[in-house]
């Protein structure tokens, strides 16, 4: 009887080479229009398959103790996340790994130092015509090649790439037995939103909520000192999260005063955070009971303008955010319309506001702006995007 092989078939298994001459919906199974570092075969010879070759150059270290749960990699900006777990001491860390190479392969600190008794097959160039490896000679990972040739140093040191540590905390809270598998990035650029303008990678494990974070903004705790955000080199995981927990304010109608050109009618008002175009983070909260506006006055005419305004006091906001916007809802001749108020950067985590009608520019809203809820999601295993658009 025949053996049998263990080899799976593939219908784009390498049959008929390249074809750089048709377009893409003309090529054949079995053809590729560009390969770069391929070979057709896996590395265990369990799969006839066009896939990546296998480097043989160390590109980073990690940190000892820690055990990477997941990677992505950004290709248009040649680098790649890194996430990190330390079973022993539940320390977390996000990092980052620079993919340019700043070190040359053929250099003998990197690879094997050719026509030399340093010389070690570890399976790169080993056809070298001066090679006197004996075929007892194991072969050898870069890793362990680098080891056997400089044991006196660490790699930490003597790598092709740079790892850098973005995050380091244990609210990060990642477990090994909880891998990242799905993440996602796009690119944010000032026009779509100043305060996050970046590159965001978005993640999600099962275990924790779904979490962002900007890798030119890092998220550190900060705090408002004379009206000016002051950084802090406290990781604030909070801010990690793509629905954060959130401190809602209290509006407080302080009194009624002269000055204003307010309708006649009763008035309410709500709050919700934003960036600092006006578009909201959060739903519309903290709505008030009706303020009425109105003077002696008689006959039908219910619809008529006074010379009054209202006065709120805003207190607990939450400084995580820098701008909220301010609704009001104006009941008037028994119809219930409602507006956009302002938009007010938050310079502390009280505010004072004069609502007197005369906005400069007047911006519609619905009731269902003001009263629909975001649904909130925990955990997450899953998350994508399409045409840099979280889904």
């Amino acid at each position: 009887m025949a053996e049998q092989s263990n080899i799976n078939p593939n219908p784009n298994q390498a049959m008929l080479g390249l074809n750089t001459d048709n377009i893409s919906q003309q090529v054949k199974p079995g053809s590729l229009t560009y390969a770069l570092n391929a070979q057709v075969d896996s590395f265990d010879g369990q799969m006839i398959t066009y896939q990546n070759e296998q480097s043989n150059v160390l590109c980073s270290d990690f940190k000892a103790g820690y055990k990477v749960i997941g990677f992505h990699s950004i290709v248009e900006q040649e680098r790649s996340i890194i996430f990190l777990a330390n079973p022993y001491t539940g320390d977390s860390e996000i990092g980052m790994i620079d993919n340019k190479l700043t070190c040359d392969v053929d250099d003998s600190t990197n690879l094997n130092e050719k026509k030399s008794n340093n010389y070690v097959n570890n399976g790169y160039n080993n056809i070298d015509s001066a090679c006197s490896c004996d075929a007892s000679e194991p072969i050898l990972t870069f890793y362990d090649l680098y080891k056997k040739l400089n044991p006196q140093d660490t790699l930490q040191m003597n790598t092709c790439c740079t790892y850098t540590t973005l995050v380091n905390a244990k609210c990060l809270n990642f477990n090994i037995n909880n891998p990242i598998h799905s993440i996602v990035h796009r690119i944010v650029d000032i026009n779509d939103d100043a305060d996050k303008c970046g590159t965001e990678i978005y993640w999600a494990d099962g275990l924790n909520p779904r979490r962002f974070i900007n890798l030119s903004n890092l998220p550190y705790l900060t705090a408002i000192i004379d009206c000016d955000r002051v950084k802090s080199n406290v990781i604030d995981c909070d801010l990690l999260d793509v629905q954060p927990t959130v401190v809602a304010p209290c509006i407080t109608p302080v009194r009624v005063n002269d000055g204003g050109s307010l309708v006649a009618g009763s008035y309410q008002f709500a709050i919700q955070y934003t960036n600092d175009q006006g578009e909201g983070y959060t739903s519309y909260f903290s709505i008030t009971n009706s303020i009425g506006i109105f003077r002696s006055r008689y006959g039908l005419d219910y619809n008529f303008q006074t010379d009054q305004s209202i006065k709120l006091f805003i207190s607990g906001l939450d400084t995580k955010f820098k701008y909220f916007n301010l609704s009001v809802l104006k009941t008037i001749n028994g119809i219930t319309d409602t507006e956009l108020a302002g938009t007010y950067e938050i310079l502390k985590d009280t505010a004072e506001v004069v609502y007197s009608g005369n906005n400069k520019t007047q911006i519609n809203l619905t009731i269902d702006d003001i009263f629909t809820k975001n649904p909130y999601y925990g955990a997450a295993s899953e998350v994508s995007s399409v045409d840099n658009t979280l889904m």
